[in-house]
């Protein structure tokens, strides 16, 4: 079974030690879920950003803690970089537009007809 860990960073990109110590975790979501409930305590503690890791392999980051802390959000902000980026994922979030406008009803997708 694959073991889900944090690597901590502080604000120049040092590795540190977290002020609330995690476990392994044995899934993706309880990791992401720990960081959603300890992110405040952690940037607290000096810890700036995180990386998530399944056994030693980067799965993504860094989230940005301060980031999160500056737009007063309820979790972390994924800052990706050329280096943590998905090439080729042009995924947008539902209801949105390629070029992130809203997608008013109606408006359809001009495929085939369709819309």
């Amino acid at each position: 079974m694959a073991a889900w860990t944090w690597r901590f960073e502080n604000g120049d990109g040092a590795e540190t030690q977290p002020a609330v110590q995690p476990e392994e975790f044995t899934t993706q979501g309880d990791a992401e879920s720990w960081l959603g409930e300890q992110w405040r305590a952690l940037l607290a503690g000096g810890t700036d950003r995180v990386h998530l890791l399944e056994e030693d392999k980067l799965v993504y980051g860094p989230l940005s803690l301060s980031e999160a802390a500056a737009t007063d959000v309820s979790e972390p902000a994924l800052t990706a970089d050329e280096e943590t980026a998905v090439p080729g994922d042009t995924s947008q979030p539902p209801g949105r537009g390629r070029d992130s406008q809203p997608v008013e009803p109606g408006q359809g997708l001009g495929i085939g007809g369709l819309g």
